[in-house]
């Protein structure tokens, strides 16, 4: 199992987590045999530089990982970076009020000691351009469209001859500082960014409004939906409401089905 070191946290409107996964369980075991914390810097610095960083942690676009508690509670996060940045790894956390697992998480941040991390999990990832392509984020999903993005724009720009843009991208948040990424998606000139900030927890809501519309004048080889279960399910039923018969991709269909 990989174990990460915390090289920053920097507050945005999220917390963006910046991690060094070089550090793997052989070294972990190695350390603890020789009764070295792996919360302290130094032993993970003389770990980490006898190890290749190769091996340690490896995913695809768009996957997820989970970071162990010390209670064996498991928190789950979307991994922001692309493949090509590890040994480096970036998570995007904003502490939720009501969040059961946001003290847990806030607690490990706090201490800035080793992270233990198992995965990558799910079946929703990107590895090459495939044609017209549609990310919807809700909130701090855009963690997982973003990873995507990252790694798209590595392989080389994409294009397609069925849209203007090679990726469009619809970014729902309850406020207008919620989209603390726009910056970096201004950058991409292959990729229609579309940030619309609504709080109605309703049918109404603009961003759901604007997908319907959009999904009944365009089509897509892949719709990816990036959020928590409220956000999905609500993408969801707003396109039954609609009557929009649109395959959609999410990870919460595996992790959280409905019953």
């Amino acid at each position: 199992m990989p174990v990460a070191r915390i090289q920053s946290i920097t507050e945005q409107w999220v917390q963006v987590i910046r991690l060094d996964v070089s550090l793997n369980e052989a070294a972990a075991g190695a350390l603890s045999a020789a009764g070295a914390s792996l919360s302290a810097a130094d032993s993970l610095e003389a770990a980490a530089g006898a190890l290749s960083a190769a091996g340690a942690f490896d995913f695809a676009a768009g996957q997820y990982l989970e970071i162990q508690h010390q209670s064996g509670v498991r928190i789950p996060l979307s991994i922001a970076s692309a493949p090509h940045q590890l040994p480096q790894l970036e998570l995007h956390y904003r502490s939720t009020p009501g969040d059961a697992l946001a003290p847990l998480l806030d607690d490990l941040l706090k201490a800035r000691g080793a992270l233990d991390l198992r995965g990558p999990f799910g079946d929703v990832s990107v590895t090459a351009y495939a044609g017209p392509l549609l990310l919807v984020a809700g909130g701090t999903g855009i963690s997982q469209a973003l990873s995507i993005l990252e790694h798209l724009e590595h392989l080389g720009r994409p294009t397609t001859q069925a849209h203007p843009y090679a990726v469009t991208l619809l970014w729902c948040a309850d406020t207008v500082d919620a989209f603390y990424a726009r910056e970096r998606l201004a950058e991409l000139p292959w990729l229609d960014a579309n940030c619309i900030a609504d709080a109605r927890k309703t049918q109404d809501n603009d961003g759901l409004q604007w997908l319907g519309e959009h999904l009944t004048a365009n089509a897509y080889n892949r719709v990816l939906l990036c959020g928590g279960p409220p956000f999905v399910y609500a993408v969801v039923d707003h396109l039954k409401a609609q009557q929009l018969d649109v395959a959609v991709e999410s990870d919460v269909f595996g992790y959280s089905p409905r019953g």
